[in-house]
């Protein structure tokens, strides 16, 4: 790994943030922020950024075996004996609780120890963020699938695609932006499949500030998008200022 290329340290750093970092990459990376004190600090400005928009998403309700199978993985197949009352699943509700919260504050005085700092401390961090607009685009189901960022005085917006989505035969993906008074502009073409990014008309704080959502529909393939979306928005999600 090239630790001096921004670029990639970043998309590093957002994907870890993010949890879209697994298996073995999501370990090495781990490691490198022992040793790389930088890595955690962009790691902590990540989620820091995105620490906003976790308000605006809608909550998921958990099915109702996810205890059974968090029972099953830290106490073993459950018995054909009768089921148990009440009182022991609250019991090993609270364990599970316990031990995961264990987990998480372990997790940080290994890898972060600096995390875990006074607020006037973490005050002077946040100044630091550079000042960005971003959404969180999510389907009609409340899934997240898009997540777009681009620093205030930025030319180019990132776009990380956390479902991919090919477009259907002689369509094309369009990314709008909408006013609070409900007029429209097209922001580009995008590409659904893979982390990428679009150059703006202007700067960010020109093309963004004005823009209450933005969305995702599906148009007719053409050099240029349509004036106005033709088709009902596949996603959609709240703009907002990050500083």
């Amino acid at each position: 790994m090239n630790l001096d290329d921004k670029d990639l340290i970043d998309h590093l750093a957002g994907d870890y943030a993010l949890g879209t970092l697994r298996g073995g990459a999501r370990r090495r990376f781990e490691r490198l922020m022992q040793l790389r004190p930088a890595l955690r600090d962009r790691v902590e400005r990540f989620q820091q950024r995105l620490a906003p928009m976790a308000s605006l998403l809608r909550p998921q309700s958990a099915p109702s075996h996810t205890w059974e199978r968090i029972e099953t993985r830290l106490f073993g197949n459950p018995s054909p004996a009768p089921r148990r009352g009440w009182a022991w699943r609250l019991a090993a509700t609270w364990a599970t609780v316990a031990s995961l919260g264990l987990m998480v504050v372990g997790g940080v005085l290994w890898l972060a120890p600096e995390q875990l700092v006074s607020p006037e401390t973490l005050a002077r961090r946040t100044q630091q963020v550079p000042a960005s607009y971003m959404a969180v685009l999510s389907d009609a189901e409340g899934r997240p699938a898009l997540v777009a960022s681009a620093a205030r005085h930025a030319r180019r917006m990132d776009l990380k695609v956390l479902r991919a989505t090919p477009p259907q035969p002689g369509t094309q993906w369009v990314l709008w932006g909408h006013t609070a008074q409900g007029e429209r502009v097209a922001l580009g073409r995008i590409d659904l499949a893979a982390r990428s990014r679009i150059e703006l008309a202007g700067t960010a704080e020109q093309t963004l500030s004005k823009l209450a959502t933005l969305s995702v529909s599906a148009e007719p393939e053409g050099a240029t998008p349509p004036a106005a979306p033709t088709r009902v928005a596949l996603l959609q999600g709240p703009c907002v200022k990050v500083w």
